[in-house]
């Protein structure tokens, strides 16, 4: 990424912490315009704004036992009762799922669900960096191994990666933060062809990820429970990719949790309950974002992409 976008980047004022504060802008790719996210429950809205409720998430909610105790109801056959409830609330369209609503056994396996084939093309051009999942999405440049989406906030990759070794070769690379919201469909792929070795898993809290909610939080991403992987790619070098664990999230699954030589496309893994987050860090000189994503970060904008479309380009 050139200086002319870092020096852009850094002087942004991001409208995702300013306005309504229980809507989000998001840019839509097929309509090409400016969407509202959907508000979020007040209750949420209590937890992550209100002194009280941001208390009650660190003394309580932010703590394994609580995602535990929420995945332990998701999955019991009782939770049925609010997959229509769901599916009306977040315009789930639900003819892409592989089985009707009323085939799924509980909550989460209506959550984790499958989609029919095609329903998520996967860009063949081998040249293409695609997203891993559904989601909204930012790009920002990566300086002396910190990464400052909004103003008073850091992402230190050292940390996040829990390793100094580990954190070098993405020295003034690139930062991708992809955050999935309930509504989105919540299994990820590889993306590029790849190999790589056994997944790091690093514990840690179960904040929540949204972007609302990370003004007043502490180091989110930095602090959340979260798995490494580091993929030898075919056509963009070194890539991090990083699973993050949000609040009321039961679980990560990894389909190679040992390693595997994988190709494009191909299902990594999923989230079961709650909104998640996946960042990619990237080698300089690697790959060219594109234009809509680097512009609609610029403006503190999110992209909504999705599994297996192009989000950039290998530089030749």
């Amino acid at each position: 990424m050139s200086k002319k976008i870092q020096h852009k980047t850094k002087k942004t004022s991001s409208p995702l912490y300013q306005g309504n504060p229980r809507q989000l802008p998001i840019f839509d790719r097929n309509s090409k315009s400016i969407v509202k996210e959907k508000p979020y429950p007040r209750l949420a809205q209590f937890m992550w704004r209100q002194p009280l409720g941001s208390a009650v998430t660190e003394l309580l909610l932010k703590h394994p036992q609580a995602s535990w105790l929420t995945g332990l109801w998701c999955n019991c056959r009782y939770s049925r009762m609010h997959i229509a409830r769901f599916v009306k609330q977040n315009s789930i369209r639900v003819q892409e799922c592989e089985k009707s609503p009323d085939q799924f056994t509980s909550f989460n396996d209506f959550f984790t669900r499958k989609l029919k084939p095609h329903a998520r093309p996967i860009n063949k051009n081998p040249q293409a960096l695609i997203s891993p999942a559904d989601c909204r999405m930012l790009a920002y440049p990566i300086g002396n191994n910190t990464v400052v989406p909004i103003k008073g906030k850091t992402i230190r990759v050292e940390k996040l990666l829990q390793a100094h070794k580990a954190a070098q070769p993405f020295h003034e690379g690139l930062c991708i933060v992809c955050r999935l919201a309930v509504s989105d469909y919540h299994r990820f792929c590889y993306v590029d062809d790849c190999r790589h070795g056994e997944i790091q898993k690093i514990n840690g809290f179960y904040r929540a990820v949204h972007p609302l909610s990370l003004k007043n939080m502490k180091d989110v991403f930095c602090e959340n429970r979260r798995q490494l992987t580091l993929l030898h790619t075919k056509y963009f070098g070194l890539v991090a990719h990083v699973d993050v664990g949000a609040l009321l999230v039961g679980k990560i699954k990894q389909h190679f949790l040992q390693g595997t030589q994988a190709h494009k496309g191909q299902e990594k893994g999923f989230f079961e309950f709650g909104a998640s987050t996946i960042i990619l860090l990237l080698q300089p000189n690697r790959v060219h974002i594109d234009t809509d994503i680097t512009q609609n970060t610029q403006r503190g904008i999110e992209t909504r992409v999705l599994y297996g479309e192009r989000i950039g380009t290998a530089i030749a």
